[in-house]
């Protein structure tokens, strides 16, 4: 009984992380969930893997990049993560889909806040956006800012929102990527191989239905115990 609702229970949690990683597999960014039995039984670690919880780990990998043509959009081609401030609390992300809030600011969609290298937000002012590949933000040819990326080892992050925001362990300040390879009008999508997923999807239901006839079985012989003790007893 105990191993078919541990099965049961496995099965449930590879479900959700599939679900979760076929949702985002457009989020740019994104990276991708994987499930501790799914790494132990294939005896493979993500050569970047980042924890989650007890259950999981990010495969931080980069995605493909793509082209996108919006001057606002940025990816790395390093190993390096944008930093964003979300409210008081600061995250880091490869996510660079970018926008000019009321105020100028860099934000990202959810409304947070594009960080130099040195630190604070970064605001625009009138003029042509151009960002360098060492982050170096121009308008109208003139330098305003440098666009942060910073060098943090995987095992330092702590998932935020999913797997495109994470948090750091420590008040230590990462330190800044000199050469982060910044290309302008590009995003970096998932890294989500949808068909991996698809696999493992399959995978799971095939064990879902083994846990579902080890726990028929033992009702089954649960009850066959039950009626023999009843004859027994008369």
């Amino acid at each position: 009984m105990e191993i078919g609702a541990q099965l049961l229970a496995n099965t449930q949690r590879t479900l959700k992380g599939t679900a979760d990683n076929v949702s985002n597999l457009n989020t740019p960014g994104y990276k991708n969930s994987l499930l501790f039995n799914d790494l132990i039984s294939s005896q493979a670690m993500p050569p970047n893997g980042v924890s989650n919880n007890s259950d999981s780990l990010h495969d931080m990998s980069a995605g493909a990049l793509k082209q996108t043509g919006n001057p606002y959009d940025l990816a790395i081609t390093s190993n390096g993560m944008f930093q964003v401030r979300a409210g008081e609390r600061t995250l880091f992300t490869r996510n660079g889909s970018l926008d000019v809030d009321a105020e100028g600011r860099l934000i990202t969609e959810q409304g947070y806040a594009l960080q130099r290298a040195e630190g604070g937000d970064i605001f625009l002012q009138q003029g042509q956006v151009q960002i360098l590949p060492d982050g170096t933000l121009l308008q109208d040819g003139l330098p305003i800012a440098k666009v942060g990326v910073f060098d943090i080892g995987a095992n330092r992050l702590t998932p935020y929102a999913g797997g495109v925001y994470f948090s750091i362990q420590g008040d230590e300040r990462p330190p800044a990527v000199d050469q982060p390879g910044i290309e302008q009008g590009m995003l970096e999508g998932s890294n989500t191989v949808l068909a991996d997923e698809m696999v493992g999807m399959m995978t799971a239901v095939r064990e879902a239905e083994t846990a579902s006839r080890i726990i028929q079985t033992y009702d089954t012989l649960l009850d066959q115990a039950v009626t023999t003790f009843r004859r027994g007893g008369r």
